[in-house]
């Protein structure tokens, strides 16, 4: 036997543990120890089909005081912004009617 088999593997500690590879068997428990993650289709979320992802541009004072509702009513600022969307459409319907979609314009 060589003496080359008996050595214990070392462990590293700060940053040479961090940056330098796992020893082998450390590598063997990760493995082991990894839990299965289901595979979802790049560029999709888990939400209800009615979600749709939207990007805008509002006023930053505007934003920092929904942000901090959110904070103190401990939501989130998707839900006080879809709340806030959902009440004014509300009132719309209320006055003018309930909305139908945007017709298609002949120039397309």
């Amino acid at each position: 036997m060589k003496t080359t088999d008996l050595k214990k593997p070392t462990k590293r500690s700060g940053f040479e543990g961090i940056f330098s590879g796992d020893a082998p068997e450390e590598k063997e428990i990760k493995k082991e120890q990894s839990i299965p993650t289901k595979k979802s289709e790049p560029n999709t979320i888990d939400k209800s089909p009615k979600e749709i992802r939207v990007t805008l541009q509002i006023d930053s004072e505007l934003h920092q005081k929904v942000k901090i509702m959110a904070h103190w009513e401990l939501t989130t600022l998707k839900e006080v912004i879809g709340l806030a969307l959902q009440k004014t459409v509300d009132e719309y319907e209320k006055t003018h009617g309930v909305l139908a979609r945007v017709p298609k314009s002949k120039n397309k």
